[in-house]
């Protein structure tokens, strides 16, 4: 997921005038809207994704014994 978070380009925030006046200019906003959401939509699918966790305790490459072939072997000696 880091490397992920790294690949994605980084994020410009323009800054903020202290005037009380709002800002003019609403195809910026609209821009930054669409950029943050985008951002924000990308960083849900990375962290959103499904992980295998391996609670099986077995090596890799066993095969698991059943206990219906143990007792069909037991049964046969």
């Amino acid at each position: 997921m880091r490397a992920d978070l790294a690949a994605l380009p980084p994020i410009h925030v323009a800054k903020l005038s202290l005037t009380s006046h709002p800002p003019e200019d609403d195809a910026a906003v609209g821009a930054l809207t669409r950029k943050t959401n985008q951002l924000l939509e990308k960083l849900q699918q990375i962290s959103a994704q499904v992980k295998v966790v391996d609670i099986s305790h077995r090596g890799p490459g066993e095969i698991p014994i059943l206990r219906t072939e143990l007792t069909l072997s037991e049964g046969q000696c």
